[in-house]
């Protein structure tokens, strides 16, 4: 394993291999060292054939403790034990090097695709926090659209989808600096209806900065010249991912949030992807007050509840003051103790 730092080699492997994701891409690491993680990629090489990468979050966090993060990594042939065996001796080098109290990792990795032992009789623990979504469901655009009209978009989908159409509603594509703003501005609105945490203005503004534009996508929702509703989609390889969306519940009865995903799924298609991710939803049979219920009922209705259950969070420690960590993560609760 070496350090890469040629940026198209690296962009090229990862968007191209199945378990590619863009918070692996080179793009998502220049993100976050804005906001106080360093980052550091590397690859694997057989025979001088660049065969698996890895990107690495390094951050030092409250009382002194450090991390190694891997978000939707490593982009590996995670069914290969040798390809497996190599990262972890390679990692835990690294992780030795910059002397971290542990190392997480979220593969993109379906439940069904692993035995989940390889990584207990490798000493990782099962972490209770995931910062990544554990559940997602797709939408397969392979299809025709006139297939994923009829069949991926279920009656009541189709009906508001035209019903935000005869009102009047109408979509703006362009990610400038006017419109972030006004996406914001929903997305706080977003807050305070949902009761969630939201990050600052500059973190939205450094995204699409950060990103070309060809990777990154606005889509906003007007009606009689108000923003009414927004999504953000990331274009990476054959995948599209919906990553932030917000809406003024003033104006839910016109619908916005159905023609937003559905001119997004249409992109999307145009755009030669050939899945788009809604990227969150609840876990299959999941309690009716679950703070995902409402969300993960609006999305299904695109899809007809095509999920992916991925296998969360993993920790290797790296020494005792992992138990410490865990035992604070676990007291300021899940995402409030780390923003990832």
């Amino acid at each position: 394993m070496k350090k890469i730092t040629d940026k198209k080699e690296y962009n090229d492997f990862v968007k191209n291999y199945p378990n590619g994701n863009a918070l692996q891409s080179w793009e998502w690491g220049e993100l976050k060292e804005k906001f106080g993680w360093k980052t550091e990629r590397f690859g694997f090489f057989e025979n001088n054939i660049l065969i698996g990468t890895v990107q690495c979050l390094f951050k030092k966090l409250p009382f002194g403790f450090k991390i190694l993060y891997i978000p939707r990594g490593p982009v590996i042939n995670f069914k290969n034990k040798n390809d497996w065996e190599n990262f972890l001796i390679e990692i835990k080098k690294i992780a030795k090097e910059k002397k971290v109290d542990l190392i997480r990792i979220e593969p993109e990795i379906a439940e069904v695709e692993i035995d989940l032992n390889f990584f207990k009789k490798n000493n990782f623990k099962k972490s209770a926090i995931s910062y990544q979504p554990l559940n997602t469901m797709i939408v397969d655009l392979k299809k025709s659209e006139q297939e994923i009209w009829q069949k991926e978009l279920n009656q009541k989908a189709r009906y508001n989808t035209r019903l935000a159409e005869r009102k009047g509603v109408k979509i703006i594509e362009e990610g400038n600096e006017k419109n972030i703003k006004e996406f914001y501005k929903l997305w706080e609105k977003t807050k305070l209806r949902q009761k969630i945490s939201i990050r600052s203005e500059k973190y939205y503004k450094e995204l699409f900065l950060i990103f070309p534009k060809e990777n990154i996508h606005l889509f906003l929702a007007k009606y009689q010249e108000k923003f009414i509703a927004g999504l953000i989609i990331i274009f990476f390889g054959k995948k599209a991912i919906y990553l932030y969306a917000a809406s003024d519940y003033e104006f839910h009865s016109l619908m916005p949030t159905y023609l937003v995903v559905w001119k997004a799924i249409l992109k999307a298609k145009e755009k030669g992807c050939e899945i788009f991710d809604f990227w969150g939803v609840a876990p299959e049979g999941a309690e009716k007050n679950h703070p995902w219920e409402g969300i993960t009922s609006f999305k299904q209705k695109f899809c007809n509840a095509r999920r992916i259950n991925y296998i969360g969070a993993w920790d290797l420690p790296m020494n005792w003051k992992y138990w410490i960590f865990i035992w604070l993560e676990k007291i300021k609760n899940s995402h409030k103790a780390v923003k990832l």
